[in-house]
Formats: C-alpha cells, sequence, structure tokens
C-alpha cells in the first residue's frame, strides 16, 4: 500500500494544495504556484 499512490495523484494533489495556499496568499505575497511553475 506503500507505492500504490500514482504519481499523477500526488502531483494533482500538490497543484490543488498549491492553487488554494496560492489563492490564500494572494493579497500579500506571490502566489505559490509559481514557484512550482
Amino acid at each position: 500500500m506503500s507505492k500504490r499512490y500514482h504519481p499523477c495523484f500526488f502531483l494533482m494533489l500538490l497543484f490543488f494544495l498549491s492553487f488554494l495556499l496560492s489563492f490564500s496568499v494572494d493579497k500579500q505575497n506571490k502566489p505559490v504556484y509559481y514557484l512550482l511553475c
């Protein structure tokens, strides 16, 4: 069950988290997803 998750799923989750974080910190700092791209 350790390597059950696919890389795509992890990437999608990371992107979603970064999007939420960027949306939250958009008013103060630059979006976080810019750093990832």
